[in-house]
């Protein structure tokens, strides 16, 4: 595969604070997507000015020659790491503030005045406020994760489910007109899976689709986008490379499925798969079109014996 088409698309899947973005993982799954102030430049820039902005408030009172009330000021530096910083880190800048607003406090006024014990008062109150107020950004953000992962993750394997799957290959597809790089659609369908589930449970079956799931994740290339269309069928988007690479990742698949042996509450199974492949045209944007020629390949697969690949 072209690592550097490979590398662009990447790029234009995770434009970083776009709520609907994602990342796509060398795996082919995706991660949720990176919000505003969550990524680790942001954290850092973020931690940096607060840091300053505390330094810097001390030094502006220390400059004055008559006692200025300054230490209110630096509960904004708390107030600004609470907005990308993680509680612990928020907790550290408040404390920081506070350290700095006692020698000051010792440089305006004596420390056991009414203004000493109202600054500090005010850095300690804003700076535990600043804490909860981060404490509830972590865990909103992380209730957005979770959510977005069920949202695009099948419940059962954990890589991606069929509406998020035809997202990534739609906008995949309407990117690549810029550079048209091949791509192409593979069908893949457990065989004889019902038969498993009437034999040994729907337990085993269950476990065999996870494993089979895995097992497609390791053979596809990185940057392919593998997820679960329905019941015992997988769908891919491979994008980049010619028609030779595709079938390679699909003579990958078939030998690592001939070659794995899964165990499971009723025993231990030898699972194959069938599979079918469509390329789209160059000017090609729809994967409906795409996707009903590599179903009519996977049929064409299924009738020929199963266990093999079929191109359509």
């Amino acid at each position: 595969m072209n690592i550097g088409t490979n590398h662009w698309f990447r790029q234009r899947l995770s434009i970083g604070g776009d709520p609907s973005t994602v990342d796509l993982m060398d795996d082919g799954t995706i991660s949720p997507g990176r919000r505003h102030f969550t990524t680790s430049r942001a954290r850092v820039t973020i931690g940096i000015l607060a840091a300053l902005w505390i330094i810097g408030v001390s030094l502006l009172d220390r400059s004055q020659d008559q006692p200025v009330a300054l230490t209110s000021l630096l509960s904004i530096g708390p107030v600004l790491a609470s907005l990308a910083l993680a509680p612990v880190l928020t907790a550290c800048s408040a404390l920081l503030a506070l350290a700095v607003s006692v020698p000051l406090g010792a440089g305006d006024y004596r420390f056991l005045s009414t203004q000493h014990f109202v600054d500090t008062g005010v850095v300690v109150v804003i700076g535990c406020l600043s804490v909860y107020v981060s404490i509830l950004r972590e865990s909103s953000m992380q209730l957005l994760a979770l959510s977005e992962q069920r949202a695009t993750r099948d419940g059962l394997t954990g890589i991606m489910n069929r509406r998020a799957v035809f997202d990534i290959g739609n906008r995949l597809a309407e990117w690549r007109q810029e550079i048209r790089p091949p791509m192409a659609l593979m069908m893949i369908d457990v065989d004889h899976l019902k038969e498993l589930n009437d034999t040994y449970g729907h337990q085993a079956g269950d476990h065999v689709l996870t494993a089979v799931s895995d097992r497609l994740s390791a053979a596809l290339r990185a940057g392919d986008v593998i997820g679960r269309y329905g019941g015992d069928e997988f769908l891919a988007v491979l994008i980049g490379g010619d028609r030779d690479d595709t079938n390679r990742v699909a003579e990958r698949i078939l030998a690592l499925m001939h070659d794995s042996v899964i165990p499971s509450e009723g025993g231990n199974h030898t699972v194959t798969v069938s599979i079918g492949i469509s390329d789209l045209g160059p000017d090609e944007t729809d994967l409906q079109l795409a996707l009903r020629w590599a179903d009519h390949a996977l049929y064409e697969s299924k009738r020929g014996g199963r266990a093999r690949f079929t191109r359509d």
